[in-house]
């Protein structure tokens, strides 16, 4: 036995039981009845809503506007460990609930202040994105080259170990604020399907089938940057070394002239 929700305008509404092999195939049967209740509804121009609960075939079936939506089996009662009149009457109210809601987010007044939230959550996004290009520029043009033909000595070879390891730091931050950029636009472009009713459904299939590539991607982010930081520590060591071994020559040429 497995369980699964049903979804109205990208909203869990309620949740139904069945035999593994048969519960898509149920959800489905619901999900196009709630959405033949929905059209039906949009239609009128009152927002009378008569919802039914009756005995048939001795199942306890639900109704609205005289259209058949389900039927409560014995695996649902058992999900929700309720009785089967009081599971289809929280099923009824839940669905006379997002009815009325999503009837009042069609209407025309809804949708202008939708609007104005999506342009609001636009132009945040925009910001964010001009300030983070901003803070890229400054990185990049910070990016010293690399210091060309060094002399063979250890001062040259801290010099430039310095060097690489301040570009190598500075190349991790701008990676890191392209990594949040795309997290601005793609948190923006989430919010905005969400506030229609319309978009709402693609913002859950999104989630659902970006699952997979975000955590692949955040492997591959993680691991990058472990490599960049690993190659950074190295150049640190080598730089200490360098100097130490510079400061110790030092220390031996001048215990040399003070002998001659």
């Amino acid at each position: 036995i497995s369980s699964g929700w049903v979804w109205l305008d990208g909203r869990p509404l309620f949740r139904i039981s069945a035999p593994k092999g048969n519960l898509s195939s149920r959800i489905n049967d619901i999900q196009r009845n709630l959405n033949i209740i929905l059209s039906k509804y949009l239609q009128q121009d009152n927002d009378s809503l008569d919802l039914q609960v009756k005995q048939t075939s001795g199942l306890t079936a639900l109704s609205v506007n005289d259209i058949y939506l389900m039927s409560v089996t014995d695996s649902d009662t058992k999900l929700h460990g309720v009785a089967p009149d009081t599971l289809a009457n929280d099923i009824s109210q839940s669905v006379r609930q997002a009815l009325i809601v999503a009837k009042q987010e069609r209407q025309p007044q809804s949708l202008l202040v939708q609007g104005g939230l999506a342009a609001g959550a636009v132009m945040v996004v925009v910001l964010f994105n001009w300030g983070v290009r901003r803070w890229q520029r400054y990185i990049l043009t910070s990016i010293q080259p690399p210091i060309a033909d060094p002399l063979p000595d250890e001062q040259a070879i801290a010099t430039q170990l310095k060097v690489r390891q301040k570009n190598t730091i500075k190349e991790i931050k701008n990676r890191l604020l392209q990594v949040l950029q795309v997290s601005i636009w793609t948190c923006g472009t989430l919010v905005v399907l969400n506030l229609y009713p319309y978009t709402r459904g693609w913002l859950i299939l999104l989630l659902f089938g970006l699952e997979v590539p975000v955590k692949l991607g955040l492997a591959i982010v993680a691991t990058y940057l472990a490599i960049r930081l690993s190659y950074a520590l190295v150049d640190r060591s080598t730089s200490t070394l360098a100097q130490t071994t510079l400061l110790s020559t030092a220390e031996d040429s001048q215990r040399l002239q003070l002998r001659l």
